[in-house]
């Protein structure tokens, strides 16, 4: 079974920054803090973070879901990939992504948007 969403690369880039794709440790957990970033260094600095390689013609992100039937267990794997290449994802990141997504869940369970505005 597979659930595929799709949108604009002016969604792919809040969320490669959001699942912390291309941040280095401090930029993380100011992320998780909800604090702004700082300024990168002007080029020719090296950086992580290049809009060249996070968003260009075609990028996508993908989130693949993996459990093991066999053993019965309610483990799940998360393997991230960006633009088809597996990229390592913070594991402090995941676990606050789903407390959040918790929290939105229970935001949102009154919300019926059957109009567009």
């Amino acid at each position: 079974m597979a659930r595929l969403r799709f949108a604009h690369v002016e969604t792919l880039l809040p969320f490669s920054c959001l699942i912390g794709l291309f941040l280095d440790g401090s930029e993380l957990e100011l992320i998780l803090r909800e604090q702004p970033l700082q300024l990168h260094p002007k080029p020719p600095q090296k950086r992580i973070w290049r809009g060249s390689t996070v968003a260009h013609f075609a990028g996508n992100n993908m989130l693949v879901l993996y459990s093991c039937p066999a053993n019965n267990s309610s483990k799940y794997f998360v393997q991230v990939l960006h633009n088809e290449y597996p990229t390592p994802m913070p594991v402090s990141l995941l676990s606050s992504i789903i407390q959040q997504k918790a929290k939105l869940n229970d935001l949102l369970q009154d919300c019926f948007c059957l109009v567009e505005c």
